[in-house]
This record gives C-alpha cells, sequence and structure tokens, in this order.
C-alpha cells in the first residue's frame, strides 16, 4: 500500500523549489531551547500529573518580493521532551506559507498556500499535549488575468485544496473551487468588486453524505486612506448537502482599522456565513502564536466535515507608548452546524495584554485572557482563565533569555472537565 505524504511537506518541498529559482530570500531566524515545569500537564481535574519538559526549538520568518515572486513564510518547529515520562517525545511544528508565482505578467499567476496548525482531537477536553494533534491544509492554482479596460479587471481563480489531520481522519479529503470576479477602480483609494464562487468538498473517509457543494455570490467594496482601512462583502451562499438537502443565507464581512493616532489603533471585525474547519484552521495559523508547551490558547471548532454558521464579531485596541504597550480585544461567536453530528456553541470572552519596559533591553508583560462556552445540546458550560507573566532581557544583539509564569483554569459544569494548572518556564534565544 502506498503511504500518501502529508501534504505540508509536499507544499514545502515546492515553496523551496519555487524560491530557489529567484532572488535572495531575505530570512531571519531564532534558535532556541526552553524548559518547562508544570504541576499538572495533563490539565486532569481529580489527577494531577507533574512533569518537566525540554525543548529545543527552531523559528523563522521568510520573505521575497521580485517581479516574479512574492513569497512570505512563517513557521516554527520543536521537539519536546517530557522527562518523567507523562507523554511520548514527538517534534511539533507551525507554518503559514504565501507564494505568488508570476509566469505571465498580468495575465497569469500561480498561487500555492500552505497552512499547518495545531487543532484539538475533543473539542470538549483541556488542550493539553495529549489533545493536540498536526493539521494542514493546502491550496495552489492558477490565477488568470485580463484587463477590460484601465480601471477594470478580470480574474479568474482555480484552485485545488486539501485537508489533512493527524488523528480525526474524516478531516482528510479534497476541494475545488472556482471564482470569478471584476474589479473596478472607483478612484485612487477605493475598489469595488462582483464576486462568484463554486466549492466542491470531497473526504476522503467520512462518507459521501458529509460531502457538499457551495455556492456563493456577494460584492465587495475596499477603501484604504491615510487612517483607515475598510473591507465590505455582502451577498448570499448556498450549501447543497448530500445532492438534495440544501441550506441558503445571507454573507456579510467587515474589516476595520482605524488608526487613531500614530500610537494607537482600534480594528472591528465581522464575520456571518457559513464555515468549516478548513476555513477556521487558515484564520488559527494566520495568527502569530506561541509555542506547543506554553500555548493556552483553546481551540473551538471540531476538526473534521460538519459544515456551520458563524457568528463573530471582534473588536481591537492597540497602543504602542515609549515604555508602554497595551492591547485589548473582546469577541463574540457562535458556530451552528447544519446537522446534528457536532454540538453547537456560544462564546465570547476577550484578552488584555500590557507590557512595560522596564529598561531599554528588559521588558515586563502581562496577558490574562478569559472565556465563557456554552453547549446549549450538551446542557454545558465552560468558563476558561489564563494568566500570563512574561520577563524577556536582551542580553546581546543576538542572544536573550525569558521566563514566564502561567496559571490556566476551567470551571466546566461537566463532571471531570474542569482543570487548574500552574507552570514555570525558562527559555534561551539566539535571534539572527
Amino acid at each position: 500500500m502506498t503511504r500518501r505524504l502529508p501534504p505540508a511537506m509536499l507544499s514545502a518541498a515546492l515553496l523551496a523549489a519555487m524560491s530557489g529559482t529567484a532572488l535572495a530570500v531575505d530570512v531571519d531566524y531564532q534558535v532556541g531551547a526552553s524548559a518547562l515545569r508544570s504541576d499538572n500537564i495533563a490539565l486532569s481535574e481529580d489527577d494531577a500529573t507533574s512533569e518537566t519538559v525540554l525543548s529545543p526549538q527552531f523559528r523563522f520568518e521568510a520573505e521575497q518580493n521580485s517581479s516574479t515572486l512574492q513569497m512570505l513564510a512563517r513557521g516554527n518547529v520543536e521537539y519536546l521532551h517530557y522527562a518523567e515520562g507523562s507523554f511520548d517525545d514527538e517534534v511539533r511544528g507551525e507554518l503559514a506559507a504565501t507564494l505568488n508565482w508570476t509566469l505571465l505578467p498580468k495575465r497569469l499567476d500561480f498561487v500555492v498556500r500552505d497552512y499547518l496548525n495545531r487543532e484539538p482531537i475533543n473539542v470538549l477536553t483541556g488542550f493539553s499535549p495529549g489533545n493536540q494533534q498536526e493539521v494542514n491544509v493546502f491550496i495552489a492554482g492558477p490565477t488568470f488575468y485580463s484587463r477590460f479596460s484601465e480601471s477594470t479587471l478580470g480574474q479568474l481563480d482555480l484552485r485545488y485544496g486539501n485537508s489533512y489531520a493527524e488523528e480525526n481522519k474524516n478531516f482528510d479529503g479534497d476541494r475545488y473551487n472556482v471564482a470569478a470576479r471584476v474589479l473596478r477602480d472607483i478612484d485612487a483609494v477605493s475598489t469595488v468588486s462582483i464576486n462568484a464562487e463554486a466549492t466542491k468538498v470531497d473526504y476522503d473517509e467520512a462518507g459521501s453524505s458529509t460531502d457538499y457543494t457551495r455556492y456563493d455570490a456577494y460584492v465587495g467594496y475596499t477603501r484604504t486612506l491615510a487612517s483607515v482601512d475598510l473591507g465590505i462583502d455582502l451577498g448570499y451562499a448556498q450549501v447543497r448537502l448530500r445532492d438534495s438537502e440544501h441550506e441558503s443565507e445571507p454573507t456579510a464581512r467587515l474589516n476595520l482599522g482605524w488608526r487613531v493616532s500614530p500610537r494607537s489603533e482600534i480594528d472591528a471585525n465581522l464575520d456571518y456565513e457559513f464555515g468549516d474547519a478548513t476555513q477556521n484552521t487558515i484564520t488559527r495559523a494566520d495568527i502569530p502564536g506561541g509555542t506547543i508547551i506554553n500555548d493556552f490558547s483553546n481551540a473551538d471548532v471540531v476538526i473534521g466535515p460538519g459544515v456551520f454558521r458563524l457568528r463573530r464579531l471582534d473588536l481591537g485596541y492597540k497602543y504602542q507608548g515609549e515604555r508602554i504597550d497595551l492591547q485589548f480585544r473582546p469577541y463574540y461567536q457562535r458556530f451552528e452546524y447544519l446537522d446534528d453530528t457536532n454540538p453547537d456553541q456560544i462564546s465570547h470572552g476577550g484578552a488584555l495584554e500590557i507590557g512595560y519596559l522596564l529598561r531599554p533591553l528588559t521588558r515586563l508583560s502581562l496577558l490574562a485572557a478569559h472565556e465563557r462556552r456554552e453547549f446549549d445540546q450538551l446542557s454545558r458550560e465552560d468558563k476558561d482563565l489564563a494568566i500570563y507573566l512574561s520577563l524577556v532581557n536582551q542580553i546581546t544583539r543576538h542572544w536573550s533569555w525569558q521566563v514566564d509564569l502561567q496559571h490556566r483554569e476551567r470551571d466546566s459544569t461537566d463532571a471531570g472537565m474542569s482543570y487548574d494548572e500552574n507552570a514555570i518556564i525558562f527559555a534561551v534565544n539566539y535571534r539572527r
């Protein structure tokens, strides 16, 4: 039997081959090692297990911009050694990479995107090392352009996608997407577009009953000013399940960024549309995150073939002063699945991060995050709290050390699902 290579390996090889034909790539990297001591590594309610985790790590950011190739990639890989044997040693990685290869200027591009991320095996239990898996989404295909006039551009996107999960194999499958767009520049800062898309999703093991076809039609508007960025999509979407049943609803997306002053920014994001685990994996991978052993975040979407109605609103405020920086982000989200195989859920909460420059090369930061999740069908409610105190000292231009204190807790109405954990992490890093 032939074993299929994980999509991340295929896309990494393709990215390397393409970038190797281009000019110099701007690469920043960080090599380091960390040691974590946890008093409840498995996030258990009644059977807390202490553990020491040693982890060498490598992180990188790569960027390439030329007339024929534009590439942006960010990723990390680390080896985790559980000194007391609570879990098997393992290698984990993350990747968010986009490559645009111009084959015919203003006529034909080829696009490659890959997203490798860590997701939960079971969203109802804590995000412990035993409840994590590698999930990869690979997307590739050509984009054709046709200039109708000086201000009007036609665009046709053809995309093949592949989803792969380390444990939840019903997530594995292929998707095919075609999108036709007409974009018109209203003025130097505004563009309006008409978009029509069709997507076919076929899962390998989940069965034909989970395969679906999705149709989207929407109008988009973007405006970019000196202090404001605005993007709006309004339209309609339909999902056809099992070749006969279908669900339809409006689509609305809003992205707003406002640079209030040179030091402060406000942003708002609204999503009212259909979604699935593949889309969520891309969204999570696009957000820079921490390493595996000190990740306090909780993933919400079941890794599988379910389609859901997504309702999400998040707001953000960011201030960057000479010595103090501040970020605050509250949010609300709701997942309503089209079938009854996965539980619907409502979650809301927020995160607050405050940083203070003690000395020119020493920074102290505090991060607090709280989330409340409700599962109506399960009559369950979870309240999650994470507090993270970090001290970073830049020894030289390249070398730094860091100490983190971490507290995580969950209060659940479901028996056996609550937990409380305290951890300390020490890390040394070399940055190019």
